[in-house]
Formats: C-alpha cells, structure tokens, sequence
C-alpha cells in the first residue's frame, strides 16, 4: 500500500498491507500487531520459504551443539 493511503483508527486493514488483500510483503510485524484470525499468522513470506539462505538456517543440523 503506499504511504500516502489513509489509515483508519476503526479499521487494521485499511490503508495497510494484508495477507487477506494479497500482501506478503510490508506487513505489520507481529512483534507488536497481532493479526484477526483471518490473516493467519504465518511467520515466512512466500517470497522467504523460496530463500536457499534462509532453509538453510531452519535446518537442524545447523543448530546442534549451540
């Protein structure tokens, strides 16, 4: 969504990037926004499940002796 777009105090969506408008990018870190429902709360973007960098810090092995 671009910045110049109004937000609402009633409304999270409006004006704002959601997985319900198609948004995988710019969302609202759920560090401190919790999501309805609705939009899931999927940690990856599409974009991030497709990174050969980041499969290979989820893997295991990676991790094993820290």
């Amino acid at each position: 969504q671009p910045v110049s777009k109004p937000l609402s105090d009633s409304d999270p969506a409006k004006g704002t990037c959601t997985r319900s408008q198609g948004y995988y990018v710019g969302l609202r870190p759920l560090c401190w926004y919790k999501p309805p429902e609705s939009e899931g709360l999927r940690l990856l973007s599409r974009s991030a499940e497709q990174n050969p960098t980041l499969s290979k810090l989820q893997s295991s092995s990676l991790w094993q002796g820290l």
